[in-house]
C-alpha cells in the first residue's frame, strides 16, 4: 500500500448522486496525466479484493470508471458517502483506500468463494476402481510369467523380461491434454492477469464465469473469468493461488487446457524459465 502521495500519481473521489454505474476520473488529475491513463485498469481495495474496469472517454472529453465499477463497488460493499483514495501505483493498476462513516477504512470480510468448489472437490476421498466382475468369477488359471517366456524362448522368439520393481508408464494422449501456454509472473499480475488471446480463444475463457485450476500435487482452485471483447482475465481466486503456491516476479509457469473437462486448466510452476522447481501447491 503506498503511505506517501508525494511518491505516487494519486486523487479522491466521494461516492455522492450517481456512481452505481460510473464515476468520474477528476478533471485535473486527467489534464495533468492524461497520457498515462490506460483504457483497462485493475481496482485494487486495501482489503486485497481485485476487479478488471474499463476508463471510457465520452463525447465532451471526460474520462469514467465505467465497465466492471458495479462489481468493485459490490464486492467491497461500498455506499454512498464512502471515501475513496485512488494511487496508480503502476501502469494499469490504481490501489484504492476506501473509508467509510467512522472516518476510518472499511473492513469488508473476506468471501471464500475461490475455494469452496476446489476445496470439496480436492477433499473427497479418492474411491479405488474394484475389482472388476470378470476377475472376481473368472476361473481359468493364470499363466506365469515364466512359463510364458519359455514357452517364447523356445519358439525363437526375443524375451524381453520385466524388471520387478518397474512400473507401467501412462502415456498422455493428445485429447488430455490440447493446449498450453508458458507464461512469466509480473509484479502487478498477482491480483488479476490476462491470459494470451490465442491460448484463451483454445480455452473458450471468453465464454465461461469460472475455471478451476489444479497443480501437479492435486489441489484446486476455483478462479473467476473476466471477458471484454478479446481479452480475457482470470480475476477472483488467482491472488488465493499465486499466495499458496509462493510465486514471485519472474517465475514461470505453464497453463494447460484438458479436453474432457473444459472447466479445468492445469499448472505447472516453474523459476525463472528454467527446471521445475515447485511441483507441489
Amino acid at each position: 500500500m503506498v503511505s506517501n502521495p508525494k511518491s505516487t500519481i494519486t486523487f479522491i473521489k466521494f461516492l455522492v448522486f450517481d456512481f452505481a454505474t460510473e464515476i468520474k476520473l477528476p478533471s485535473l488529475f486527467v489534464k495533468m496525466f492524461e497520457k498515462l491513463i490506460p483504457k483497462l485498469c485493475i481496482l485494487r481495495s486495501h482489503t486485497g479484493k481485485s476487479c478488471v474496469v474499463s476508463i471510457v472517454r465520452d463525447n465532451n472529453g471526460y474520462f469514467f470508471f465505467r465497465q466492471g465499477w458495479d462489481k468493485f463497488l459490490k464486492e467491497n460493499e461500498l455506499k454512498e458517502g464512502d471515501v475513496l483514495v485512488f494511487n496508480l501505483v503502476d501502469a494499469t493498476t490504481f490501489e484504492v483506500l476506501a473509508y467509510g462513516s467512522t472516518c476510518c477504512l472499511k473492513e469488508v470480510p473476506q468471501i471464500q468463494n475461490s475455494t469452496s468448489e476446489s476445496e470439496n472437490i480436492s477433499s473427497k476421498p479418492q474411491i479405488q476402481n474394484p475389482t472388476s466382475e470378470s476377475e472376481k468369477i473368472s476361473s481359468k488359471p493364470q499363466i506365469s510369467a515364466r512359463n510364458t517366456e519359455n514357452g517364447d524362448a523356445k519358439r525363437g522368439r526375443k524375451v524381453v523380461k520385466k524388471r520387478d520393481n518397474e512400473k507401467p508408464v501412462a502415456k498422455q494422449t493428445e485429447s488430455e491434454e490440447q493446449y498450453s501456454v508458458k507464461l512469466t509472473l509480473k509484479e502487478y499480475q498477482k491480483h488479476n492477469v490476462e491470459i494470451p488471446r490465442n491460448f484463451a480463444t483454445k480455452a473458450g475463457l471468453k465464454h465461461k464465469n469460472k475455471v478451476v485450476i489444479e497443480c501437479p500435487e492435486g489441489r484446486k482452485w476455483g478462479i473467476q473469468v473476466w471477458s471484454r471483447k478479446e481479452q480475457a482475465f482470470l480475476s477472483t481466486g488467482w491472488a488465493d493461488f499465486v499466495k499458496a503456491n509462493g510465486l514471485n516476479t519472474g517465475d514461470t509457469y505453464i497453463l494447460r487446457t484438458v479436453q474432457d473437462n473444459p472447466n479445468l486448466i492445469r499448472a505447472q510452476i516453474l523459476k525463472h524459465g528454467s527446471k521445475i522447481i515447485k511441483s507441489e501447491c
